[in-house]
């Protein structure tokens, strides 16, 4: 069964057991609905049950500065969290605009991530992975990744 919230202008997010979709809007500039990301994160954290992020960047044509900086803040106080707390699996995010590439390599270049992230560039493929990766015994070799155009960022 399927939850679907919308929070503002930023996003719509849809929770299906342990996958939960998250898809941007074309303006990433409400701090407020950057801070509810945030807080569905946590919520996720407290249910104490393992979940993978599915993001879909593709809309967005305008990111605000500070989401950048938010976004590090807030993954690097979930890193010094106990490791037992420790929830989230990977993330997958659909990322076609050089904009939102460049913001995410800043990101990470300043923060690595709690868990892994793949970075696509279109849902085709992140529907892929994301599938073939839920069977936790499978990884994608650095061939697979380099055939698929898909950057790996790990923690």
């Amino acid at each position: 069964m399927s939850n679907v919230q919308t929070f503002g202008t930023v996003f719509t997010y849809i929770e299906e057991d342990t996958k939960l979709t998250i898809i941007f809007n074309e303006n990433v500039n409400d701090i407020e609905g950057f801070e509810k990301f945030c807080d569905l994160w946590l919520t996720m954290y407290h249910r104490k049950k393992n979940f993978s992020f599915y993001i879909d960047t593709s809309a967005i044509s305008y990111i605000n500065p500070e989401f950048a900086l938010k976004t590090r803040s807030f993954i690097k106080y979930l890193k010094e969290r106990d490791e037992d707390m420790q929830f989230l699996k990977k993330s997958i995010i659909i990322i076609s605009s050089d904009l939102v590439r460049n913001v995410f390599k800043i990101i990470f270049s300043i923060q690595r991530p709690v868990a892994p992230v793949y970075l696509v560039k279109d849902a085709q493929t992140a529907t892929g992975i994301y599938n073939y990766l839920e069977d936790d015994t499978k990884k994608l070799t650095s061939e697979e990744m380099k055939a698929l155009n898909i950057s790996l960022v790990m923690p």
